[in-house]
């Protein structure tokens, strides 16, 4: 981990219940989602950070990542 607030939050992991679990992955989802979404807009980036652990994760999760055939999605 970079950030000292990062192994605060990694430490305390595994005290949270399931509901709280979700919540944590739902904004570090969004936040990633967020910057990839920077990433290629920003000149089409596919390889930055973001996409890259948006990427990780839809693997671990058995489903389709960020590819250049996708489209953002508008809100």
């Amino acid at each position: 981990m970079i950030t000292n607030a990062a192994n605060r939050i990694a430490a305390r992991m595994p005290q949270l219940t399931l509901d709280q679990l979700e919540q944590v992955v739902l904004v570090a989802i969004e936040c990633l989602d967020e910057e990839a979404g920077e990433e290629i807009g920003l000149g089409g980036d596919y390889t930055g950070p973001a996409v890259t652990g948006l990427n990780t994760l839809a693997e671990m999760l058995g489903v389709p990542g960020v590819t250049p055939a996708d489209d953002l999605v508008e809100l």
